[in-house]
């Protein structure tokens, strides 16, 4: 996406491919809701089963990836030379850091170091669709809306509010206010993914040079993997 889009339209694409995660949590819910009614057939478990559907859907999916997503927008054989031109005149202009040239030791070390920016199991299967989906329509909504007023900052702090709610709500609920805390999943589908397309493209938007976006975003998205660190510790013991 960085290397094709420039960077007031990045959001809601960068978001578009996000919010694949959480749709793919509304189709696993479906897909494994009827998975358990496959419990059995010809000798296999329904895990198995689960495996087995969702790991054909992968590879084939490669195959789509591998011949119709170019690299890079010169070498897409579906553009004309114009069309490519066009592109890369655009990246060229609001590309964020645009350049040809590899990233100098400097540029790195700034990069890195400055600162920037009570169910059955197959019901609760089936009750876990219409978070996600929700989730998914708001990741797509929040990217628009960030690219459209050119704020991603206001989007990712009112996504994360809602994310905040939701969860410190539901956590603080009884453990029998079913109901109640099922609502609060809405909030916390708004908030858990919603903002990655926003941030991920106000990251792009502000390093110093074109060739270290792939590091600046890893950077980005690895810090999630802290996150689960620290959710292991931070339950208080009962």
């Amino acid at each position: 996406m960085n290397k094709r889009y420039p960077v007031e339209e990045r959001s809601v694409r960068i978001a578009v491919v996000l919010a694949s995660a959480t749709a793919s949590g509304a189709f696993g819910g479906c897909i494994a809701y009827g998975v358990g009614h496959l419990n059995g057939s010809a000798g296999l478990e329904g895990f198995r089963w689960l495996f087995i559907i969702e790991g054909i859907i992968t590879v084939l999916s490669v195959a789509l990836v591998v011949f119709l997503l170019p690299d890079y927008p010169a070498r897409a054989k579906f553009l004309n030379d114009d069309d490519k031109k066009y592109v890369q005149d655009r990246i060229a202009v609001k590309g964020g850091g645009y350049t040809k040239e590899h990233a100098s030791k400097h540029e790195l070390l700034q990069t890195v170091c400055s600162p920037r920016l009570g169910f059955d199991s197959i019901k609760a299967q089936l009750m876990t669709v219409p978070p996600w989906v929700l989730g998914y329509f708001f990741s797509l909504f929040l990217g628009w809306s960030a690219d459209r007023h050119n704020a991603r900052g206001l989007h990712i702090f009112g996504s994360s509010i809602l994310g905040a709610i939701g969860w410190v709500t539901a956590g603080s609920l009884p453990a029998d206010a079913y109901t109640a805390r099922y609502v609060m999943l809405f909030f916390c589908a708004c908030g858990a993914f919603p903002s990655s397309g926003p941030l991920s493209a106000w990251v792009t938007c502000n390093v110093p040079a074109f060739t270290t976006m792939a590091i600046a975003t890893a950077m980005n998205n690895s810090m999630a993997g802290i996150s689960q660190i620290i959710a292991q510790w931070i339950w208080r013991p009962t």
